[in-house]
């Protein structure tokens, strides 16, 4: 928790009664009034069972969030989220800094489920991963969110939503998404030059 003393749900990576692994897992999910106007700092690893970020502000550190099974859930009414340096920190002028890949696939026990971000009516800042050229994983970026190529069986299936609300939203990089579809909607958002709501997605594939 960032600037706070509240402990982390149980089934979050930090709680110290119920942390998840890959023999137990359990969705990390920050939802409802507990959360709201709270502040996190996530950390890239594995979140076996799903990610669901639904109230509060969330931080991200960079590098690669692996969700196994659970699917991945950002943003709503009460939730917004920027990737952040290593110190999860945003830039002075409250920018996304950083970079993170999502990797969303499936877990033995818990089925593949899809990739949803909704900016609400908050900002939402999300870069892509961008690590140095001697880290083994560098390979992968420029890539925002990364679907497993297997999932979902049915090419009609939304792999990934993503819906700018009334809000800043702000997600940049590529969106991997191979066996299903990529569903955008803008409503009434707009950019950061005022524009109508633009993604800056290198390619969706």
């Amino acid at each position: 928790h960032k600037g706070g003393t509240i402990d982390p749900p149980s089934g979050c990576p930090g709680d110290t009664k119920k942390p998840p692994s890959w023999d137990s897992p359990q969705v990390c999910k920050f939802k409802g009034a507990k959360y709201v106007g709270t502040e996190w700092v996530l950390s890239p690893g594995l979140y076996p069972g799903g990610l669901d970020l639904s109230s509060g502000t969330f931080y991200l550190k960079p590098g690669i969030y692996y969700v196994a099974g659970g699917g991945i859930s950002i943003g709503g009414q009460d939730a917004t989220a920027f990737s952040a340096d290593s110190s999860g920190n945003v830039a002075g002028s409250g920018k996304a800094v950083g970079g993170v890949l999502l990797f969303n696939t499936d877990h033995p026990s818990v089925g593949w489920k899809p990739v949803s971000m909704n900016g609400g009516y908050a900002d939402f800042e999300l870069l892509p991963l961008d690590l140095p050229a001697t880290d083994a994983d560098s390979i992968f970026n420029g890539i925002v969110i990364f679907n497993d190529r297997n999932y979902p069986t049915d090419p009609n299936v939304k792999a990934v939503t993503l819906n700018g609300g009334g809000s800043n939203f702000d997600l940049r990089g590529t969106v991997y998404a191979p066996a299903g579809t990529v569903y955008v909607n803008g409503n009434s958002a707009t950019d950061a030059l005022g524009n109508p709501l633009e993604f800056t997605l290198d390619q969706v594939i």
